[in-house]
Formats: C-alpha cells, sequence, structure tokens
C-alpha cells in the first residue's frame, strides 16, 4: 500500500518486551501544545500594550520593557531586578477603568513569588489590587489572571515581597496584562459552520460562525458540530453543557459536550482531539472549540427539537448558544448491520504500549474494547491479524508481533501456537462484534523472513521466503494445513483471508498457488496500487483512489454477482483527499461518499491507531504526513476527521437504503437514478484532486435529502 521504511531493528522476544516498555516513559497523556502566543488579536484590549514601564532597577539587559512586549510564553525575556522589595510600574498615560489583570511572574524551576500589586490616579495614593504577599504557589506559564471590581487607576505597581529561590535573587516578571470592563472581554461563544477548524488564539473571524448550531438526521444516526469560546481575559474552570435538546411535546434527546484539544501536525497547532472532559481552563487571548454530539435514538419522533448549550466560567455571566436538531423519520440500522466495508487496519500493541499493561492480559483487552467498539460502530468489517512478525517490516512506531507463534521443535518439526489469536478474533467477534473477515498478514511480508523460536538453541531465527521455489510451498504448505484445521474448528473457516497487499503479481501468485493447494477455502485481500489482471481477480481488492476506475464498470458488477468486495483506500497518497491531521475535514466526509457514488462496497486505510511516540505532542512519525497513522487517539478519545469520515459511511449507508427502496418503489426509483446521476458528476477521480470537496459534500448531502424526501 506504501512505500516501507525500517525504523526499528527486528530483535528477540525478550529485547522487543524491553523496547516496547522503554517507549512508555515520558508520555504525557493530558498534554496539550501552548495555545496563545505573542501579539495576537486576542491582546486587543490589553490596557498595557505600549505603556509607559519604569522600574526600581534592571539587572543586564532585563529591562523594565520586557515586562509589557506582549510576549507570554517565552521563560526568558523579563524584567529582572536584584534584591527585595523591587518594583515595576505601569504608566497607561491617562486614568483608565481597570478591573483586571494577568500576571506571569517568571515560572522556570518552580519559582514562588510573594508580591502585590497596588494601582492610583496621581502616583501618590494606592489602592490595593492583587494581595500576593503570602503567596504560596508556584508560577506556571499560564500566568496568574485576577479580577476585581472596575477600579479608575492611571499607574499600576508590582513590588515584589519574597522569592523562593533566596531574596538576593530580587523579582523577575516575565509579562503583565491589564483589563476594562469592555464586553469584548467578557467570555464569548457561537457555533462554528460544519467543517471548520477552529484556530488557537484570536476571535475567530465571523465568516466561520453561525447563528446555531444546525444538526440533521435519520433516526439512529450521529450528529455532530462544533462551538467557539473566546476571551481576551483568562477564564478559569471554563465549562460547556446542554441539558438536552427538546420538541414540541416536550420529549428530550440528550446532547454531549466535550472539549476539542490541539495537537501538532507539522509545525501546525490543530484542533482535532475530542477529549472526554468538558471543562477546561481557558487562556487570555485564546480559543477553545467546543464538541456537540447528539445520537439520535431510533424511537426518536420525527421534528424539530431544540436546545442550548451553556458556557461558562468561574467568574462573570455564561453564554448560550442554541441547538436546533432536525429528525428525519427514516432510520439508520445499528452499524452492525450497515452494508459499508469498512477496513481501518488495527494494531493491539499500540494500546499495550500506551497503558503500559502486558500485551493479551485481561487488562490489555479492557483497555482495547471501547477503542475497537468506536471502531465497529463506525460499520468496521475486517479483524487485522499478523500471521508472521512484522509483516510491514517496522514502519510503525510500536511493534506489530506475531499473533501465531511458529516454533522449530528440537526434533526439527515446526509447530504453531495459536493462543493470542485465538484470543484476539473471539474479542472482536464476540465483545466488539467486528464479525465480516478475518484477514492476516501475510503470506509475502516486506522483508520476506519468518521469524520462529528455535528451541534447539534458544533462540530467535528467520526463514527466508523465495515464492516460486520449492522452500516457498515447504515453508507455507504445512503451516495451512495445520492453520487450515485451526480456524475450521473453532468456526472460522469462511472467513479467514490471507492479506496480500502491494506486490507483485509472480509474488501473489506464487502465494495464490499454495494457497489452492493447502488451503482453498481461504480468500485472499489485496490492498494494491493499481490492481492487474491477477489481483482484481481477488476476493477483496482495494486499490489507491486514483487507480479506482481500474475496479469499477462491467469488472464491479461481475464481482458484485460473484459475492466479492470492491474497496479503495488512501494512505501517504494522494495528499488531498485524505484524513491527514491537516486535512481540510470535508475530505474524511468526502471519501465514503465517493465509494457510494461510484456503487465500490467501501473503503480501507491502513491504520486505526498504530500511535506515534505521543500524539498528543504531535501527530508526526517518520516520513509520513501528520496523522497519516491514526484516526483516534489513545484513552479511545475520538477525531474531528474520524467523526466526518464516520459521517461520510452514514451518508454510504443512506445512499444504498434508498437505492434498495427504488427497487420496491416506482415512485422512488425515477428520484433514485438522478441521485445516481448527480453524486456520479460528483465524486470522480478527478475531481478528488481539485479542491472542491467541501462544496461537493455539501451538494451531496442535500441530494441526499431531497431524494429522500422524494421517494417516501
Amino acid at each position: 500500500m506504501r512505500m516501507r521504511c525500517l525504523f526499528f531493528p527486528l530483535c528477540s522476544a525478550i529485547a522487543l518486551t524491553s523496547f516496547v516498555q522503554a517507549q512508555s516513559l515520558e508520555r504525557h497523556p493530558l498534554y496539550e501544545p501552548a495555545l496563545v502566543s505573542a501579539g495576537t488579536p486576542g491582546d486587543a484590549g490589553n490596557l498595557f500594550a505600549g505603556a509607559k514601564v519604569t522600574a526600581s532597577g534592571h539587572y543586564g539587559s532585563d529591562r523594565p520593557e520586557l515586562a509589557v512586549d506582549g510576549q507570554t510564553n517565552n521563560a526568558g525575556k523579563y524584567w529582572g531586578c536584584e534584591g527585595i522589595p523591587v518594583w515595576l510600574q505601569v504608566d497607561m498615560g491617562k486614568p483608565r477603568t481597570l478591573s483586571s489583570l494577568h500576571v506571569w511572574p517568571y515560572w522556570e524551576g518552580g519559582r514562588i513569588y510573594k508580591y502585590k500589586i497596588e494601582g492610583s490616579e496621581d502616583g501618590k495614593n494606592w489602592k490595593m489590587l492583587a494581595d500576593q504577599s503570602s503567596n504560596s504557589i508556584a508560577a506556571t506559564p499560564e500566568g496568574v489572571p485576577f479580577k476585581f471590581n472596575p477600579q479608575t487607576v492611571r499607574y499600576v505597581k508590582i513590588t515584589f515581597l519574597g522569592n523562593s529561590a533566596g531574596n538576593e535573587k530580587g523579582g523577575h516578571l516575565v509579562e503583565i496584562k491589564g483589563y476594562g470592563p469592555d464586553a469584548a472581554l467578557s467570555l464569548q461563544a457561537a457555533a462554528v459552520k460544519d467543517y471548520d477548524r477552529i484556530p488557537y488564539n484570536g476571535a475567530p473571524g465571523q465568516e466561520m460562525l453561525q447563528d446555531a448550531v444546525r444538526l440533521s438526521g435519520w433516526r439512529g444516526e450521529r450528529a455532530g458540530g462544533q462551538i467557539a469560546v473566546w476571551s481576551s481575559q483568562a477564564q478559569p474552570q471554563l465549562s460547556a453543557s446542554c441539558a438536552g435538546v427538546k420538541n414540541a411535546a416536550g420529549q428530550i434527546i440528550p446532547v454531549r459536550t466535550a472539549m476539542i484539544r490541539y495537537t501538532r501536525g507539522g509545525n501546525r497547532l490543530i484542533s482535532d482531539i475530542i477529549g472526554s472532559e468538558n471543562s477546561c481552563d481557558l487562556q487570555a487571548g485564546g480559543v477553545r472549540p467546543v464538541w456537540v454530539e447528539v445520537n439520535i435514538p431510533p424511537s426518536a419522533k420525527p421534528g424539530v427539537y431544540k436546545g442550548k448549550v451553556v458556557v461558562s466560567a468561574e467568574s462573570g455571566s455564561p453564554v448560550s448558544v442554541p441547538v436546533i436538531l432536525e429528525v428525519a423519520p427514516e432510520s439508520l440500522p445499528a452499524p452492525a448491520h450497515w452494508q459499508v466495508h469498512l477496513d481501518l487496519w488495527q494494531h493491539p500493541q499500540a494500546v499495550a504500549r500506551w497503558h503500559d499493561v502486558e500485551p493479551w492480559s485481561p487488562e490489555h483487552f479492557a483497555l482495547m474494547k471501547p477503542v475497537m467498539k468506536r471502531l465497529a460502530d463506525a460499520g468496521q468489517k475486517a479483524i487485522t491479524c499478523s500471521l508472521i512478525d512484522e509483516a510491514w517490516n517496522a514502519q510503525t512506531y510500536d511493534w506489530f508481533p506475531p499473533m501465531i507463534e511458529w516454533v522449530k521443535g528440537k526434533n526439527g518439526t515446526m509447530r504453531w501456537n495459536y493462543a493470542n489469536f485465538d484470543k484476539w478474533v473471539s474479542f472482536m467477534m464476540n465483545e466488539v462484534g467486528v464479525k465480516g473477515q478475518i484477514s492476516c498478514y501475510t503470506m509475502i511480508p516486506w522483508n520476506m523472513k519468518i521469524r520462529y523460536l528455535d528451541e534447539a538453541t534458544g533462540k530467535y531465527k528467520f526463514l527466508d521466503l523465495k515464492p516460486n521455489d520449492p522452500s516457498y510451498e515447504a515453508i507455507w504448505g504445512p503451516f495451512l494445513t495445520d492453520f487450515r484445521k485451526h480456524v475450521k474448528s473453532k468456526g472460522w473457516l469462511g472467513k479467514t483471508c490471507i492479506g496480500l497487499d502491494e506486490r507483485p503479481d509472480a509474488m501473489v501468485r506464487a502465494a495464490k498457488n499454495v494457497l489452492d493447494k493447502y488451503a482453498p477455502e481461504f480468500k485472499i485481500v489485496s490492498a494494491v496500487n493499481r490492481p492487474t489482471a491477477m489481483t482484481r481477480d481477488v476476493y477483496d481488492v482495494s486499490p489507491v483512489i486514483d487507480h479506482a476506475g481500474t475496479v469499477t464498470g462491467d469488472l464491479l458488477a461481475q464481482r458484485k454477482k460473484e459475492g466479492k468486495k470492491t474497496t479503495f483506500y488512501v494512505c501517504v497518497h494522494p495528499k488531498k483527499p485524505n484524513t491527514f491531521t491537516i486535512s481540510p475535514l470535508a475530505e474524511a466526509e468526502w471519501l465514503p461518499l465517493f465509494a457510494a457514488a461510484n456503487h465500490l462496497d467501501g473503503f480501507l486505510r491502513w491504520a486505526y491507531n498504530s500511535w506515534n511516540r505521543n500524539p498528543f505532542e504531535k501527530t508526526d512519525f517518520g516520513n509520513w504526513p501528520a496523522g497519516d497513522c491514526y484516526l483516534v487517539y489513545p484513552g479511545n478519545l475520538s477525531s474531528l476527521r474520524f467523526e466526518k469520515l464516520r459521517d461520510g459511511l452514514e451518508e454510504f449507508e443512506k445512499v444504498n437504503i434508498l437505492r434498495a427502496r427504488a427497487a420496491k418503489n416506482p415512485k422512488a426509483k425515477a428520484a433514485v437514478a438522478r441521485m445516481d446521476e448527480e453524486l456520479s458528476k460528483l465524486f470522480t477521480v478527478e475531481k478528488s484532486r481539485g479542491d472542491s470537496h467541501e462544496e461537493d459534500v455539501r451538494k451531496a448531502r442535500e441530494i441526499i435529502r431531497k431524494t429522500t424526501e422524494i421517494s417516501r
């Protein structure tokens, strides 16, 4: 599916265990990049910006002006003066009404300062604005906000009275800001349009905002939107809550709210992580996106439901944002019954590494269950299994160990331990609900080797794979005979597939010949850049989107008659449309609509949860584009791009339901034919390379909505 790179060497099981544990250090599950930088539009209300500053003195180049330069994120730039007490005074030029301050004492090394802040109209008579003369709390990069009743002052003076590093060290002030009681500086919130990523600082542009969170959907559908919350002043304990939306008859549908976190994609801060918390602290000049989600009950009455999200902080007046939900009379089935063939590859070892638990232990499965249930609830059909060690030659941060252990006994006979394979497949089928197929990788690994444990020496060794050589059949024939017998005993024979992705025809043919001889019931799944006559004939084929046209038309119709699956994929390629962290959100929804418009069975992507060292810090890994390796985050946290992909999968289901309706209803037949024609013009390989994805998705949603109404 992609070019593979060797990032980590293969090694013994003991060494790999240590390696996995070593990777677990220095993780920060609650980490979020610093969000507010200097000189942003969020500083527009700062009354101290550009003000005259004087001080009792300064040390070297630590001049007083540095305390009002707008730089709050650099602890190395501050006003400093040795000795205690020392003071710094801000002159606003004329008396101004002041109602809050935000102060950033130097924070490195857990420094604790005692200080007081006073205000004066004439520079002679002073009144206390903030008294921290008994402070025992260490300074932080977030600074300290203070609010008080409006005071008319021209001068503001901060006097340092103590330093935990020693009073001889003096006082150090990174920044001080002052604000008046202007309404524009209070807490503000508004609904944001569907596909916008909210910038991390400054008020969002008016072009992004709308009057309400407007949602719509069929019964059984999930609908989600965003709210932006911002303020030029710090807002501690920001929270967002909703009592639900209610129809005219008083029936209530619950609404979930959650804070959206930022992470890094390349050099950019990007909103993507949908957190589990619905409260946080809002920094001065910062913006916090809020996720608003409604899971429409299957029993909901059609019609309009209304409610509001209430946004509040520790002080100040709450802000309300309307939520309007329109429920259609149609129903989506439960995801387990969706027709879409979704294949996002899972990575169990990433969950074990992140949470520091023993792989395949009860704790591991308990942690995986909600993560994999989220995938099942998006229509997932395939279980990703590894027949051998590192089938893709170590292209991920975490090890991809074998689920079937190959052991060569002292008598020279190979045997296979299926314990972890059985645990994983049983778990995914019985506890998670993914039951479509078992995709086993691979008979043609990227490094063309199979690792096995040699009992005679107690060491791991490798078998070289040479397709079309007698040794290839000698290796795989006994395994397939034993594996076939095993999966048949488990009742999985009809679901078991062998994955042969991105391999030349000669290799695929060699593997198929061995399969046909020893396990003819096993099907072949193949994600391949451009299918050939050989790979176009396999059970489940998935070309990259650029070559999706090679499996459509008469070939697709014939494959459907034969019960075969035909999907498409994106990965590191193409740049667009895709589901990278830096991709416009509409592209994720565009992808399943492309499948629906072209009558494909679904969508494949190589990685659902192959996390890097810490996805909360950044989404880059190796040579892959940001976010290429995963769609969700540790701790069972979804993302904006995964939710948009899921929205597209729901639209895929609607299209197929309408097509089924047309087959039974003459009234619907003409409407659905028009829908198919219009969608086929919007979702083409040629258009995939353009920039109209959001426009295409909006048009498609409207086409589907109108077709639904006409065909009732």
